[in-house]
Order: structure tokens, then sequence, then C-alpha cells
């Protein structure tokens, strides 16, 4: 993971005076390829600017299906998207916080699309092993890091029936918090 690294390059660039020790950092940064925005949203603990907009549209292929899908698939429903990684210790508490949610509202029509760059064979051994019953899909991370600046897992956006994204954040939060934010959505 490379936001120790990221967070020793802020340090460096905020503290240190030395043009030279700044220009390595956006260096560093733009070489990465991160959204300097997007690293300081992740210091903040939200992303900023996303809500009220489209959701980027991206096509995948879930875990045991031939069939590549699109975002669209999830048109008029609300739907969870969160991008991880299954070696992120917060990914994995945000992924299993989702799916004591996705339990409970599931009925209702609540979707959730746990997207990872790993490999199939990861996230079905991972899936079988935790019973996960919202959709997994793998997908190259390259795809994804433009369209929604991602720079950090776990990364969250709640969309809601009209496609538009309503709420995105990076840190886990818990079942009730969760709650408070997607039920709205499911009326």
């Amino acid at each position: 993971m490379k936001i120790p690294i990221i967070f020793t390059l802020l340090v460096l660039f905020l503290v240190q005076d030395s043009a030279t020790a700044q220009q390595w950092v956006q260096d560093y940064i733009q070489r990465e390829g991160f959204n300097p925005d997007s690293i300081v949203a992740y210091i903040h603990g939200e992303m900023q600017g996303e809500v009220d907009s489209p959701v980027p549209d991206f096509s995948f292929t879930p875990l045991g299906s031939k069939q590549s899908l699109s975002l669209d698939y999830f048109n008029g429903q609300p739907t969870v998207l969160m991008l991880w990684k299954k070696g992120c210790s917060g990914s994995r508490m945000q992924l299993f916080e989702l799916e004591k949610l996705h339990e409970k509202y599931v009925r209702q029509g609540l979707n959730i699309l746990y997207v990872s760059p790993e490999s199939d064979s990861t996230l079905k051994a991972f899936e079988r092993e935790h019973h996960v019953s919202g959709k997994m899909a793998t997908i190259q991370e390259k795809e994804l890091s433009n369209p929604y600046q991602l720079f950090a897992t776990p990364s969250v956006f709640v969309v809601n029936k009209a496609g538009l994204v309503q709420d995105v954040w990076l840190k886990p939060k818990k079942v009730l918090e969760l709650e408070e934010i997607i039920t709205p959505h499911l009326k």
C-alpha cells in the first residue's frame, strides 16, 4: 500500500521549505498518477465534488459469470459500489459491515457491487470463505483510477435509483451509520 509513502511525502512537502523537496513530491504524485485533490480528500476522510453527479460507468464481469455488465445493469436500483483490496484491513472491515446491510435490505432492492483488482481465484476464495452475498467483480485498477479518482481503498459510492452519486467515503463506517446513509435511497 502506498499510503504511508504518500503521508511521508506530504509531511516533507508541507513541512520542508525546500523547493527541491516540494518538486520531488510533486513529481512522485504525478508519476504515480495520484490526483492531488484525492490525496487532500483522503486526509480529510472524504472524497469531494462527486455528489449529485452521474456515476462513472465501466464494464465488469461478476464472479461466476461470463457475461460482461456495466453499471447500467443497476439502473433504477439503489447501489453501493465499493472499490477494495483484500489486503487492506479497512476494505475488509467495510465489506463485512456492508454485507450486514445487504442481508437486511436486499429484499428492498439494495445492490452492492464489490470491485477489486485482485484475481478471480483470489476473490472466489474470499467470497466462499466469508459467504459474501453482494456481487463481486475483478477489474484492472487503471480502468477505475481516472473516473473515480481512486487513491485509497476502500472507496465507497452510494448511487441512487437515478444513477447519481449520493455519498462517497474512504473511511470504513459501521452498519448503523451506513443505514442512515443508504436507507433513504431505498424508498
